[in-house]
Parts: structure tokens; sequence; C-alpha cells
């Protein structure tokens, strides 16, 4: 289950694994554990990817990524910058890190990361191989 830290307000859900995204309005658990619901409470430009990060400048508050097609933007799999969100604590973060992330695409030059989260290398390798395609022709005779 994918969880995201939502930080509203005051109220912190860190213990739920969310490191955190400042939404306009209040986010329900089952918005939560669904990435396309938490979108949609976000802003319509706002969308999940798994990369690994290539670097990390903190006094910028830019990661570099290399990441996962996303299909709500169109993107191939490639490496870029990102922002990251004032509210983002990426200080627990080092480059060769896999992460799931959400991203405000608002500004299509400079993304900007509203949610991060470390996760397995496999978890990356699934979002790259769908369960369909890793079993089709792959399997041996």
């Amino acid at each position: 289950m994918i969880r995201y830290a939502v930080f509203a307000g005051s109220l912190a859900l860190a213990p739920l694994g969310l490191v955190s995204c400042a939404p306009a309005s209040p986010v329900s658990q089952e918005e939560i554990a669904d990435p396309d619901a938490l979108g949609a409470a976000l802003g319509p430009r706002v969308a999940p990817a798994f990369g690994s990060i290539l670097s990390l400048d903190s006094a910028n508050r830019t990661i570099e990524i290399t990441h996962t097609p996303v299909n709500e933007t169109g993107w191939p799999i490639m490496q870029m910058n990102f922002s990251v969100a004032h509210h983002v604590d990426v200080s627990g973060f080092a480059p060769g890190d896999p992460v799931e992330f959400i991203f405000d695409y608002s500004n299509e030059d400079v993304p900007e990361i509203v949610a991060i989260r470390r996760v397995s290398a496999r978890e990356v390798i699934e979002a790259l191989v769908p369960d369909d395609e890793e079993s089709s022709g792959n399997e041996p005779n």
C-alpha cells in the first residue's frame, strides 16, 4: 500500500509514512492510500513517479532524479532536476536512494516535489515492468 505523509496545518501524519505535502484542503486517510485521490486533493497538475536520486542540493532545494515514465505528463524515463517544496524534509535522503515521489508540474520548466518516500529498488523495477509485461514471454519453456 502506498502511503505519503501529509502535513495539513499543524496536523502531522508522519507515522503513516508520509514525508510531506501541503494540500489546499484536508485529506482523508482513503485519499492518502490512493495516489490518484491524493493527486486530486492536491490539484490537477500533480503526478506520482518512482526513481533514483542522483544528487541533492540542500542549499538550493533541488534534487536530480532519474525517474520512471510519467503517464500524466507523457514524460519518458529520464534524468531531470526537481525543486523541493519548502515543507518537504529531504535531509534523510542521499544519492542512490530509490524513491517514490509526488510532484507538481504546474511549472513544467521546474516541477516541484511535494512528497517523497524511500522505497526498495524492487518497487522501482516493478514500476518499470508492470505485472502483465513481467510474465509475458519471459517464462522458461
